[in-house]
C-alpha cells in the first residue's frame, strides 16, 4: 500500500497490519473493529504543544472522548475518513468566534478549532511577562553568560514552559508551567532521570482529622514554598530555559535557582526541606518543631491549639 502525506511525502510503505477493536470511555457502545496498517511512527507528538484553554467556559462538563487532548502525547492509531464518518454525529457546541468547538461523536466529544482565545489587549502575554520578571526579580532565576564556556549536552537540560491560566483564582491568574517531562533531542526527559523520594508526610485525612478536634484551629499557608528552596549549583543547569520579553529581544538563557515545580523530586525535596529545619530549629521553636513535622500538607499546615493563649504563642 502507497501512503503519502501533506506535500507528497512518502511514508514507509506499511508490510503488515493488525486487527483492532476500541470502544468509547464515555458511552456504553459496540466496539468498533478496524484493520489498520502497522507503521514505526504515526506522526510527532501531538498536539505539538500543551493547549491552553482560556477562555473555554463553553465547553465546561462535556464528558471528552480523550479527557488529556491538551498533553502533546503519541499518536497510537490514526483512523481514515470512513471511521470518522461512522462514529460522528450531529451534536456541536459552539462559543464565540475564534473559540474551540466540540462535536459529540460515538466515542464521546472531540474537541476541534483554534487552541486558545485571542487576546486583543495582550493580557495572557502581559501576565506571562511579569510572571517572568518576577522571577528575575526575586533572584529565582539567573541569566546565563554567553561567555562561559559551553557544557557538553550530558551537564545540562532545557525546560520547555508554558502558561496556565486560572481565571476563577482570585490570586494568581496566570502560572508559567516548567515541563520537566518534555523530552530532549536523545527521548529522555529530566523526569524520567530523577528520583522521587519516598512519602514523608501523613495523610491528608489524618490531618483534617486532627484539624478538626482543636478548640483553636489555624490554618496558614507557605507563599512560593518550592520557590525559596535553593538547588545545588551545580544542578542548576538541569533547569535552564530559554526566555525574552518580547519578539524583539535576543533569546537569552537562563538557570531556574530554586525547586522547580514540574519536576517529580520537588514535592519531595520540599517536604524533607520542612522537616530539615523542624530539626536544625526545634531547641530555638519547641512549639513550632513538631507541628512543622506532623501537620504540613505540602505548604498548606492545618493545626491548632486548646486555648487563645497557645496558639497566639505558636504564632510568635
Amino acid at each position: 500500500m502507497y501512503i503519502s502525506g501533506i506535500a507528497g511525502i512518502e511514508a514507509e510503505t506499511p508490510k503488515q497490519y493488525v486487527n483492532l477493536s476500541f470502544s468509547s470511555k464515555v458511552y456504553n457502545m459496540p466496539d468498533f473493529n478496524v484493520q489498520a496498517f502497522i507503521l514505526p511512527k504515526v506522526t510527532c507528538e501531538l498536539p505539538t504543544f500543551p493547549v491552553n484553554p482560556f477562555g473555554w467556559s463553553h465547553l465546561q462538563g462535556v464528558p471528552l472522548a480523550d479527557p488529556d487532548f491538551r498533553k502533546p502525547r503519541a499518536v497510537d492509531a490514526l483512523f481514515g475518513a470512513d471511521i470518522w464518518a461512522s462514529t460522528i454525529r450531529a451534536t456541536i457546541i459552539k462559543g464565540e468566534p475564534g473559540l474551540a468547538i466540540a462535536q459529540d461523536s460515538a466515542l464521546g466529544w472531540i474537541i476541534f478549532g483554534p487552541t486558545r482565545a485571542p487576546a486583543p489587549s495582550g493580557v495572557i502575554s502581559n501576565m506571562y511577562v511579569s510572571f517572568m520578571q518576577e522571577y528575575i526579580e526575586q533572584g529565582h532565576m539567573q541569566l546565563i553568560n554567553s561567555e562561559d564556556p559551553p557544557l557538553p549536552a550530558e551537564r545540562k537540560y532545557y525546560l520547555p514552559h508554558h502558561c496556565v491560566v486560572k481565571e476563577v483564582s482570585s490570586t494568581t491568574k496566570l502560572r508559567v508551567v516548567f515541563d520537566a517531562s518534555g523530552k530532549s533531542s536523545s527521548g529522555i526527559s529530566l523526569n524520567d532521570q530523577l528520583m522521587v523520594g519516598g512519602v514523608l508526610q501523613e495523610d491528608l485525612i489524618s490531618i483534617l482529622t486532627r484539624w478538626r478536634i482543636h478548640i483553636v484551629p489555624l490554618r496558614a499557608d507557605i507563599k512560593q514554598m518550592y520557590r525559596h528552596i535553593w538547588m545545588d549549583p551545580e544542578d542548576c543547569d538541569y533547569q535552564r530555559i530559554v526566555w525574552r520579553a518580547n519578539r524583539e529581544d535576543t533569546i537569552k538563557h537562563y538557570k531556574l535557582l530554586s525547586v522547580t515545580y514540574g519536576e517529580a523530586s520537588a514535592p519531595f525535596q520540599a517536604v524533607r526541606t520542612l522537616h530539615q529545619l523542624a530539626t536544625d530549629l526545634e531547641e530555638t521553636y519547641t512549639l513550632a518543631a513538631p507541628i512543622v513535622r506532623r501537620d504540613f500538607y505540602m505548604d498548606d499546615v492545618l493545626t491548632g491549639e486548646s486555648t487563645v493563649a497557645r496558639t497566639i504563642a505558636l504564632q510568635g
